[in-house]
């Protein structure tokens, strides 16, 4: 198996550039990495360990994306391991997962897509949010195939199905008290009461995994 360990100081110090110590030109500098990766990796790296030592939580997080974002969207490596003292491991390790999804190779958490909301929305977006969160979160802790969703949460009809186009499954405003559901771009279900409608979706996506589970 291949393994490959990266410590973030010692690539930083053998790139520096005294009178040019730059944000711009550490961008350069790991997209020059990346590209030495590519050529010179016969064969993905199974595990990739990144080593920093950061004291800004922010920083680190703009950093190890950065550092091996492009290696994991060109599947050049399929697992990360980011260490750095200071932060709690459980921490780091939510940092690794949100990378690997980002590039989709992981998936850990149920993903959302939402409109900001406007004057065509006629219900409370955000707490719709928040009790379509819950009740997917719920049943994410007993079946992990809800960690693998994208959900598109949309205020109306008019631009929602477009902007959720690659969800999963669709929750969009239809008119007043009125909610459509989707499967992907299908629109399965049309102006359901919007009291019922978030159990409604649940309810669809559990027995829609349970005939695709059988086929």
């Amino acid at each position: 198996s291949s393994y490959l360990a990266l410590s973030f100081q010692t690539v930083y110090i053998f790139f520096f550039f005294k009178k040019i110590n730059t944000f711009l030109l550490n961008i350069i500098i790991f997209y020059q990495i990346f590209i030495l990766f590519k050529y010179l990796t016969e064969s993905s790296i199974l595990e990739l360990t990144i080593v920093f030592h950061e004291t800004s939580w922010e920083d680190l997080q703009l950093k190890a994306a950065m550092t091996v974002g492009a290696l994991f969207i060109d599947q050049l490596a399929h697992q990360l391991v980011i260490k750095n003292e200071g932060f709690a491991e459980e921490r780091l390790v939510d940092l690794a997962d949100a990378i690997l999804q980002a590039a989709r190779i992981k998936f850990t958490k149920t993903e959302y897509i939402s409109c900001p909301g406007c004057g065509r929305t006629l219900y409370n977006l955000e707490e719709t949010i928040a009790k379509i969160r819950a009740a997917i979160s719920e049943r994410a802790l007993h079946d992990k195939r809800f960690s693998a969703l994208k959900i598109g949460i949309m205020g109306c009809i008019v631009n929602g199905p477009g902007e959720m186009a690659d969800a999963d499954y669709g929750y969009v405003g239809a008119g007043v008290g009125k909610v459509s559901l989707y499967k992907q771009k299908e629109c399965i279900e049309k102006n359901i009461p919007e009291e019922e409608a978030v159990g409604r979706l649940v309810q669809f996506i559990e027995e829609d995994m349970s005939v695709s589970a059988e086929a």
